[in-house]
């Protein structure tokens, strides 16, 4: 065994590192990712492409839309991906150091942030019943949390009424 692993291992890692050395020209497959970023990049002046392809990939992985994503990042941080509020939370989601294990400084790296904060967001989303709005509300505070962050929930409301002006907010807002 242990000579199939010397002897392949250096064949793997090699495989490895080409592979994640072309990630980004293969991760995105279908034709309008540069046409959704560049709308985007109209209502999020700060968005750059990596945080684009990575918002894009946290959606994919936990089937989050990503204007939706994308909402939470303004509302939280304004796409600052060393933001850190009075609570501790840190970076472009706001993610609380208790969500993950690792270090804390570990959370202004914005894979890490957006992906961790999108499970947090989906977790909500589901104890909410798919209702954004409390989800946000969860999001913001916490299911046990006793204050209403009105501005905060008009801010999310508001970018996701926007990324969709052809929608009509009800249908956005139920539809989640």
């Amino acid at each position: 065994m242990l000579y199939i692993v010397r002897r392949y291992g250096l064949l793997c890692l090699l495989f490895l590192f080409i592979r994640m050395s072309l990630l980004p020209t293969f991760a995105f497959t279908d034709g309008d990712f540069e046409r959704r970023f560049s709308a985007y990049r109209e209502q999020y002046p700060m968005l750059t492409l990596d945080i684009y392809g990575l918002v894009y990939q946290a959606g994919t992985v936990h089937d989050i839309d990503e204007k939706i994503i994308l909402a939470f990042i303004d509302a939280e941080s304004r796409f600052n991906s060393m933001a850190l509020s009075p609570a501790g939370a840190r970076g472009l989601m706001q993610v609380m150091p208790f969500w993950y294990r690792g270090g804390a400084g570990d959370l202004y790296g914005p894979y890490l942030n957006i992906m961790t904060g999108t499970a947090i967001l989906k977790q909500y989303l589901k104890l909410a019943n798919g209702n954004l709005l409390l989800a946000a509300q969860y999001y913001n505070a916490g299911p046990n949390g006793r204050t209403f962050n009105g501005p905060y929930i008009i801010r999310i409301v508001e970018n996701l009424a926007r990324s969709s002006p052809e929608t009509p907010l009800k249908s956005l807002v139920a539809r989640l």
